[in-house]
C-alpha cells in the first residue's frame, strides 16, 4: 500500500472514529474533487485532500479546492497521520 493511500486509510478510520462518514465520490466531470468528502454530525462537512508527504498538488485541485472555500466549506490536503488527527480534534487550519 502507497504512503498516500495509508494516510487515507488512516483519515477514513479515524473520521469514523468521531462519527463521521467519510465518502470516496468518483463524479463525473468531478476532476479534482478532494479525496474524501467527510459528513459529521450537526451538519459539517469536511474535504480531504491526501498526498504522499511532498506531493505535487495539481492545478485544478486548486481551483476546486478555492471554490469548496468560497463556499465556507473546510478544506484539507493532508500528508500526514498527524494531520489528520489535528482535523478531528479541532487544531487544524484550512
Amino acid at each position: 500500500m502507497s504512503v498516500e493511500k495509508a494516510i487515507e486509510a488512516y483519515g477514513a478510520k479515524v473520521a469514523k472514529a468521531h462519527g463521521g462518514w467519510p465518502i470516496k465520490l468518483a463524479m463525473l466531470g468531478g476532476r479534482g474533487w478532494p479525496d474524501h468528502t467527510v459528513i459529521m454530525h450537526g451538519g459539517r462537512i469536511i474535504f480531504i485532500e491526501y498526498k504522499r508527504p511532498g506531493g505535487a498538488f495539481q492545478p485544478l485541485q486548486k481551483l476546486m479546492h478555492r471554490k469548496l472555500g468560497e463556499f465556507g466549506f473546510e478544506v484539507y490536503v493532508v500528508d500526514s497521520k498527524a494531520q489528520v488527527d489535528r482535523i478531528f480534534n479541532g487544531k487544524a487550519k484550512n
